[in-house]
């Protein structure tokens, strides 16, 4: 194997007067959602592991996988978990480079991207603040080169495909997951963005 970096981080932090943001009871307007501060002791418990591998030169594989333990203590149940934590996501990254000759198409390359984010079941349930989230899987893929007339950089290329599969989802951290039922589609709240289509062209200057 041509070339291995892993790396690991960690953290735990103790605060004493932690500001979070919950829904509340008492109504100011019917027709929108009230929520207040609140402070409490939390602890934040979590990691970061990465990964990269490069088996040839031309080939780059990048993995990665990320956890975020935030509770509330001394707390009942429904109160125990920390509002808006992400949830745990594993992240893989394949990249393969086809050109460095330096002539019309050079840094050409392909890439395929795997995001999968896990069930959020640590959510803060007091007052319907938060509900679970269920796990999702995204697939993204993307190309790009740099054009070069007589050696020099004109343009940049990149096509982008996000949501290759067209997941319908919600993030957790989206307030926009607790909007109004939507009777265009049968369920409650905005979801994020289906297959999206990006092509962009970079033109330096100077």
């Amino acid at each position: 194997m041509r070339y291995f970096e892993l790396s690991v981080s960690a953290f735990a932090n103790y605060i004493s007067n932690y500001i979070y943001l919950h829904r509340v009871d008492s109504i100011v307007n019917p027709d929108l959602m009230t929520f207040a501060y609140a402070q409490g002791e939390a602890m934040l418990l979590g990691f970061e592991a990465s990964a990269d591998v490069h088996p040839l030169h031309s080939l780059h594989i990048g993995m990665s996988f990320s956890y975020v333990n935030a509770q509330l203590l001394h707390q009942p149940e429904e109160m125990r978990w920390l509002p808006m934590t992400p949830a745990p996501r594993l992240s893989i990254d394949v990249k393969y480079e086809f050109t460095h000759d330096g002539k019309v198409f050079n840094n050409a390359y392909v890439s395929a991207r795997m995001d999968w984010y896990l069930k959020q079941n640590h959510y803060y349930a007091a007052y319907n603040t938060e509900t679970e989230t269920p796990s999702y899987l995204l697939l993204g893929l993307s190309a790009g080169t740099d054009v070069l007339i007589k050696g020099k950089k004109i343009a940049e290329l990149t096509l982008i495909v996000d949501n290759l599969a067209d997941v319908c989802y919600q993030d957790h951290l989206s307030r926009l997951k607790y909007a109004d039922f939507n009777v265009a589609t049968g369920r409650r709240g905005v979801f994020n963005m289906g297959r999206n289509f990006v092509f962009k062209l970079t033109v330096p200057i100077g």
